[in-house]
């Protein structure tokens, strides 16, 4: 899979789960992706599956580790990996910011919000190990 079709995906993911709610939560744009990947053949979803696994590794760093935390209020390894997942499901624009710059995670509209007490962390940090999830397809 080409990282441009990844990320159109994900984009297309995030459409659908941001119709049942101004801010999609990484369990929604999870759910959403599985019933679009359910669709495809096993080879296509294996072929996702790496190019999420490449994308959510990027995400592993000490900086995005700390922000986790500092946005839920706790870390756990599960939590964490939930978190880069809900990074990666923010899309690519924000996800390449993020990683560019981890300070920038701050300045994301669902950030904010969640620092001005208008959303729950959980909106963040409340994802899924899509890796996890989609070998159960």
């Amino acid at each position: 899979m080409e990282l441009a079709d990844f990320w159109a995906l994900i984009d297309q993911a995030r459409t659908e789960a941001t119709t049942k709610s101004s801010w999609a939560t990484a369990h929604d744009v999870g759910n959403a992706l599985k019933q679009i990947l359910a669709e495809w053949t096993p080879e296509q979803i294996i072929a996702f599956d790496d190019q999420f696994a490449r994308m959510s590794g990027l995400a592993d760093e000490w900086e995005l580790c700390a922000a986790c935390f500092l946005i839920s209020g706790y870390l756990s390894d599960d939590g964490f990996t939930d978190f880069r997942a809900g990074i990666v499901g923010l899309g690519r624009t924000d996800f390449e910011q993020v990683i560019a710059d981890s300070e920038s995670i701050a300045e994301l509209p669902i950030v904010r919000g969640i620092a001005e007490g208008s959303v729950s962390p959980f909106r963040v940090t409340q994802g899924v190990d899509l890796s996890r999830r989609l070998v159960c397809l």
